[in-house]
């Protein structure tokens, strides 16, 4: 992050001729075509004020422990845990959406060895394209962007969405059923694929 931040530094100071040399500089250092994956808990408000926040971080905790595996298992690298998401990378859209289904049943199979309120479940954004990758620390650009709007405005418990440009990257739509959708916040339209379960 260290390269980058001097990098923005650089270019926050530049002229205008020097502008377009230090973006391809920053592109050329980062850039990765990759599959974005955002996964979000649903339910923070209310757990929270029903049941205080350590009650709300352990559920957070338990959920890291058991989504870790999984997106190591289908090829994932973790970027970061962040609050109650998780940010991750994947190497095709196929091995995310793989990851999400596999995510939803562990979860559910947990759920039904735990108490109603310790219940956990989330709701799961896919993105595709072109971002700047700090690997191991953290991501930016559009795909990055449009996962964590599905991801954590707009997906309910349970729900996978992808991304336009991840739908049409995913190699094997026929293995799948979607529902289009279309989700607005704040004058912004975002378009979207769930998988149906």
């Amino acid at each position: 992050m260290v390269k980058l931040v001097s990098l923005l530094d650089k270019y926050n100071l530049a002229d205008e001729d020097d502008l377009s040399l230090i973006e391809t500089e920053i592109w050329q250092k980062f850039e990765a075509t990759t599959t974005v994956f955002v996964l979000d808990m649903s339910g923070f408000t209310q757990t929270v004020q029903e049941k205080g926040i350590i009650h709300y971080l352990s559920m957070v905790r338990k959920m890291q422990l058991a989504v870790q595996p999984i997106i190591e298992k289908y090829k994932g690298t973790i970027i970061k845990f962040e609050a109650d998401n998780v940010y991750a990378t994947f190497e095709s859209v196929k091995k995310a959406v793989e990851a999400s289904i596999a995510i939803n049943l562990a979860i559910n199979a947990m759920n039904i060895l735990t108490d109603e309120d310790k219940d956990i479940a989330v709701g799961i954004g896919i993105g595709y394209g072109k971002i700047l990758l700090i690997k191991g620390e953290d991501f930016f650009g559009d795909a990055v962007n449009k996962a964590s709007k599905l991801g954590e405005d707009f997906a309910n418990a349970g729900d996978i969405l992808l991304s336009v440009d991840a739908y049409e990257a995913l190699t094997n739509k026929e293995d799948y059923t979607f529902e289009e959708k279309v989700f607005n916040i704040s004058a912004l339209m975002i378009k979207g694929f769930r998988v149906i379960l």
